[in-house]
């Protein structure tokens, strides 16, 4: 049974009970919750709010189906109610042989993929068993017709059409010639991408075109973890037969080795760990992998969606062609020429040499998938797709389809979303609605963040682990890619090579990472086009950065960071502009009140200056190692004063004439920056920094940063050298009510800031 039959069966049964017809909202949500769309979701692919269809109709509805169903029916379990429902109703089960039926079960088939070959040699079925019917009527996911129209993805979506048309057409043999004819079919397609990119879509699309030529298209959604029994069952209820305890899996594989059926699973990703690097399977969703390898060799296909894959399905994944990116294909593709000589380079250092032997020595013409996949050949049956972005043709189409203003800055606006499909669609809505259509006013006030685009990249930073996340947050700080090399070097934290490659791996498998191999080396020469790796050749090294959408959203989080719990005790920061009457050179800071929560009112929250500053990438560089929450950071805006001049001037008027005029030529802004850790119960370590303003990217050359003592003693000196970012003092430490000061000093100007511990 399929979508269109089930709003028919229920369709039916509503009027026959209740006596009306299901409305339209209704509909909305049966068709949404079939395919396991949350309300958001279902309200997006509408007209109605997501207000509207989960607090006002949804809870009549489920009363309502419980009614007809005489259960308690709600969203979680509508689809299998319903299902069950029909499997128990003779008068709507399909007609079924079931006499052969129990003779199948009876062989307690073994789906184990070791001996899944021999035990499908003996179960044969007869076509009265299989006797599914002509082709079954296409589940289109909650659309339960024709998709919606798709933007992109043209080039992919032929070829994800060449790779199961050949599955489709290739002939079964029975047992071992069954895994043989898989070299030939592509028969485990992985769809990849961020949320929100166009995977279902795309999977629409793709089954519209290609579903006909399989005996059923069978659509589920792993979102909730089903065990790999309770998902076969549901599978076999839907073609028609009633599925044995504890014997469900062995059923349908010994189905699908018999009559051609195309499973779609959407969000493997709910089958994974989250917290560790892509790809390892739940404990108790690790009979999944063994599931999947088991079908290579029969004659069903199955397309998998996510915003990761299996790591034993990426590394079988023959490689594919990368599609609306300059990235190649994320997780399944080969290594890039030049990323492999620079990885080779980093473990010939002598920093890792044990994993040389998992990369291999050199490079062979079939060279792993992913970064370190030890990889099967292309024809291991499993392909893979990375869905990434729309280019800006196509991206333009969506949003002259938007009907927006303004296109002059439609690039911009596309650039910034990273040609996103949803982000795109949902910055045009909020455009139309608040900004008039008008795209250059939405880029001039609004965040390229805001609630709904959160929610699009949150579900893939959610799923990372800590070593991921570091690196991320540390390529987010970075104004221009780094290479291999660079980024171990830079690095604010020891990695050694295997650890870094892995989860560079890992970033990319969760379209976080972009790769760029494009550019020359520093010498002027190209990487050839293709050659084996040989040590005369001198390639360009590869240069990871973080795509658009999620640097921005990698820097929101980052600078979230650097915010402080608010107390009661806090003292309200005083708004910029407003003229403080206490001076601090009368007033010293007390550091050790900062951990009550206590604050000078000019020392502002650390993470007020990453969001107004004009270049915070570069500021959360230079203060990525305070991100620890047992450091108490503050900044204040500091102005360096000209010298007094001399009061012996015959002038007094024109004296402060002349000194006005020097100071407004010679006041220069900084940012002090003060971090305080309490290393024991009388002892604190100080952290010290200056940045330059925040409408300037350096620091002028040879301003000073002195610690002064008690006696105003100079401890500590630093100066800024040309193009630097920012200066800091080495950590120092103090006791309990010791005193000690912070001087500026550039030229004839000068600042002290009085500190006491």
């Amino acid at each position: 049974m399929d979508l269109t039959d089930a709003l028919d069966w229920l369709e039916s049964a509503v009027v026959n009970t209740v006596g009306q017809s299901l409305r339209e909202p209704e509909i909305v949500i049966l068709k949404g919750t079939w395919r396991g769309l949350t309300y958001e979701q279902m309200a997006q692919g509408s007209e109605y709010s997501t207000n509207y269809l989960m607090r006002d109709v949804a809870p009549k509805l489920w009363k309502q189906l419980s009614h007809v169903f005489g259960c308690s029916v709600g969203k979680t379990n509508f689809r299998v109610a319903l299902e069950a429902y029909i499997a128990n109703n003779a008068s709507l089960a399909p007609s079924v042989n079931r006499s052969a039926l129990d003779a199948t079960a009876a062989t307690s088939l073994d789906w184990h993929p070791a001996v899944i070959s021999e035990s499908l040699r003996s179960a044969a079925l007869s076509n009265s068993l299989l006797n599914i019917g002509a082709r079954h009527t296409l589940l289109m996911a909650a659309h339960g017709g024709v998709p919606s129209v798709m933007y992109g993805y043209q080039q992919a979506l032929a070829q994800a059409r060449q790779w199961l048309n050949a599955a489709a057409n290739t002939p079964n043999s029975p047992g071992i010639a069954a895994l043989a004819q898989a070299d030939s079919r592509s028969q485990i397609i992985g769809i990849w991408g961020l949320r929100g990119v166009g995977k279902t879509l795309f999977t629409e699309q793709l089954v519209a075109q290609v579903g006909d030529r399989f005996d059923a298209v069978i659509w589920r959604s792993l979102k909730d973890q089903p065990t790999l029994n309770d998902l076969s069952a549901s599978i076999l209820v839907h073609i028609g037969v009633a599925p044995q305890p504890e014997q469900a899996t062995a059923q349908l594989l010994t189905i699908m080795a018999q009559k051609s059926l195309l499973l779609v699973l959407e969000g493997i990703e709910a089958l994974l760990r989250p917290g560790c690097l892509a790809g390892d399977y739940l404990p108790e969703c690790q009979a999944y992998g063994d599931f999947l390898q088991a079908i290579i060799g029969l004659k069903s296909s199955v397309i998998i969606t996510g915003i990761e894959g299996p790591a034993d399905l990426v590394r079988r994944s023959g490689s594919g062609n990368g599609f609306g990116s300059s990235i190649s294909s994320g997780i399944s593709t080969r290594l890039e020429p030049e990323l492999i000589a620079e990885a080779d380079h980093l473990l010939d250092d002598g920093v890792d040499d044990g994993i040389e032997d998992e990369i291999g020595d050199g490079v062979d013409d079939e060279i792993g998938n992913s970064l370190l996949g030890d990889g099967f050949s292309q024809a291991s049956g499993v392909r893979s797709l990375t869905l990434s972005q729309l280019c800006e043709a196509d991206a333009t189409d969506l949003l002259r389809a938007e009907s927006l203003a303004t296109p002059e800055y439609w690039p911009e606006l596309i650039r910034r979303y990273q040609g996103h499909p949803l982000a795109l669609k949902t910055a045009s809505r909020v455009i139309r609605e608040i900004f008039n259509g008008r795209v250059d006013e939405f880029l001039r006030q609004a965040s390229v963040l805001f609630t709904d685009i959160l929610r699009l990249i949150a579900p893939s930073f959610e799923r990372l682990s800590p070593l991921e996340i570091d690196i991320l947050y540390w390529l987010a700080s970075q104004e221009a890619p780094l290479s291999l090399s660079e980024l171990q070097q830079t690095l604010p934290f020891s990695m050694d090579a295997a650890d870094l490659i892995s989860a560079l791996d890992s970033l990319n498998q969760r379209s976080l990472l972009a790769i760029d191999t494009s550019i020359a080396s520093a010498m002027g020469q190209s990487a050839p086009q293709a050659s084996p790796l040989d040590a005369s050749h001198h390639y360009a090294p590869p240069l990871f950065y973080l795509p658009a959408l999620v640097k921005a959203y990698a820097i929101n989080q980052l600078v979230s960071q650097f915010g402080e719990i608010p107390t009661a005790s806090n003292t309200a920061a005083v708004p910029e502009g407003i003229i403080n009457l206490s001076a601090s050179q009368t007033n010293p800071v007390r550091l050790n009140r900062w951990f009550q929560g206590h604050f000078n009112t000019d020392w502002q929250p650390l993470h007020r200056l990453f969001t107004a500053a004009t270049q915070p990438a570069m500021r959360l560089r230079s203060a990525y190692h305070l991100r620890d929450d047992t450091f108490v950071k503050r900044y204040k805006s500091i102005r360096l004063s000209p010298t007094q001049p001399n009061p012996s001037q015959p002038s007094p008027l024109a004296a402060m004439n002349t000194a006005a005029t020097t100071a407004a030529e010679n006041t220069y802004r900084a940012i002090l920056l003060v971090a305080v850790h309490q290393d024991d119960e009388d002892l604190y370590r100080v952290c010290v920094q200056l940045q330059p303003d925040r409408e300037d990217s350096v620091l002028p050359e040879n301003i000073q940063l002195n610690l002064l003592d008690a006696e105003k003693n100079i401890l500590v000196s630093v100066s800024a050298a040309q193009e630097d970012n920012f200066i800091q003092l080495p950590y120092f430490r103090g006791a309990l009510a010791e005193r000690f000061d912070i001087e500026l000093v550039l030229g004839n100007t000068h600042h002290t800031e009085l500190f006491m511990i």
